[in-house]
């Protein structure tokens, strides 16, 4: 993990009882130990079997889990691209009561709040995804 501090130990022991928990879910599945109660849920057999598999993949817990806050822009370019990644999804809610109240913003959040031509959402994840292109 990357985070070497409690939170980044808090997040590790998490992530690995998630993955224990998601493997054991979908082995139960897999080894057709919940036929009946899929029955009585209207699917047939054959779909346990399916979320069984998709449950015990997502199982793999991440290689390194990073906080990044609002406004960090350049580190979360920077992990990124330590990482090799060349592609990536944004998820999550970002308040729209909170959106400009507490950023700290490093250089790269100061180049996003730069591109802003409108203070909203969409203006926001806009500027992120010019700067990571």
């Amino acid at each position: 993990m990357a985070d070497n501090g409690t939170a980044g130990k808090a997040v590790s022991v998490a992530s690995i009882l998630l993955a224990l928990l998601f493997l054991l879910n979908g082995g139960m599945k897999i080894a057709g130990m919940m036929v009946d109660q899929f029955a009585v849920w209207g699917y047939p057999a054959w779909f346990q079997y399916l979320i069984g598999i998709a449950e015990a993949a997502a199982g793999d817990p991440p290689a390194a889990v990073h906080w990044v806050s609002l406004g960090q822009v350049g580190r979360c370019i920077s992990i990124l691209k330590d990482a090799g990644v060349t592609r990536a999804v944004m998820a999550g809610q970002v308040k729209h009561t909170r959106l400009f109240a507490d950023i700290v913003p490093d250089l790269g959040g100061l180049k996003v709040l730069g591109r802003l031509r409108t203070r909203n959402t969409d203006a926001v994840i806009s500027a992120v995804a010019d700067v990571l292109a």
